[in-house]
């Protein structure tokens, strides 16, 4: 199923067809008293939602019901992540803290802090470490058994707003304000390696190579503003041994001259 989050407030729920007539929708979940910012699987049957009234729900998809209200956050929850070793919830938004929880207790394990801006993007690093972007032009990465910054991945210019994992192939992607999408090795997570950004290069020198650069084409660099969003597609094709990965991101751009905002 596929879920999505709106500011009507709600949680719509959407279903494959398999008759070749698309996705429907199945069901709506209602509780938030705000725009829903986020969504993400906790387990099978478990939705973890994240809102601008503070909240993070958790539903039950099989009785459509709310069965937790996660509360601590003082500000919007813009954005949330599953750590797939241990379980835990990650949360974070406009109070600048991440909250690390046990989702099936109810508790909050820890409150990572350091960051001055909303935290736009949290999302796994790889085993035990978490990446959070926000107004510092950096990725932030944490180790979550220490709760401490470990490492800050510099090279973007302005917010890091998105960013999605490529552990399958040792990489993961950032997004950010200044219009770029860079793609990572996991070795630059290593004590030790240096911290700044490589020059552009092709894919298939990633086992060399710390990071690329990749610029967002536009029909003039003017009118580049932000990389809003970051999802990973695997595709398979019975012709092909392995599955191709497409990191897919939603570019915002700037204002023209009538005020009207395009959204590409």
């Amino acid at each position: 199923m596929l879920a999505s989050g709106s500011d009507d407030h709600d949680i719509r729920l959407w279903e494959h067809a398999g008759d070749g007539a698309g996705w429907k929708h199945a069901f709506c979940l209602r509780g938030h008293a705000a725009s829903v910012r986020c969504v993400t699987a906790v387990c099978t049957n478990i939705l973890a939602s994240g809102s601008d009234d503070k909240l993070v729900r958790l539903w039950d998809l099989a009785s459509q019901s709310c069965c937790r209200v996660l509360a601590g956050h003082t500000g919007a929850v813009r954005c949330m992540c599953m750590s797939p070793q241990d379980g835990w919830l990650m949360t974070a938004g406009r109070d600048k803290a991440i909250r690390v929880w046990d989702w099936s207790a109810g508790e909050c394990r820890a409150v990572l802090g350091g960051h001055v801006n909303t935290v736009r993007s949290v999302g796994m690093l790889g085993p035990g470490l978490l990446g959070s972007g926000s107004g510092g032009k950096n990725l932030r990465v944490w180790s979550l058994k220490q709760g401490l910054t470990v490492k800050a991945l510099h090279g973007h210019t302005s917010w890091v707003l998105c960013q999605c994992s490529l552990s399958h192939i040792g990489m993961f992607v950032t997004g950010s304000r200044d219009g770029t999408v860079r793609i990572w090795s996991q070795n630059q997570l290593h004590p030790g390696t240096n911290q700044t950004h490589s020059p552009p290069m092709d894919l298939d020198e990633r086992s060399r190579s710390e990071s690329i650069d990749l610029q967002v084409p536009t029909a003039g660099e003017a009118e580049m503003e932000s990389v809003l969003d970051l999802s990973l597609i695997h595709i398979s094709e019975p012709t092909r041994l392995l599955s191709i990965s497409y990191a897919v991101f939603c570019l915002k751009k700037k204002k023209n001259t009538n005020n009207n905002t395009n959204e590409r």
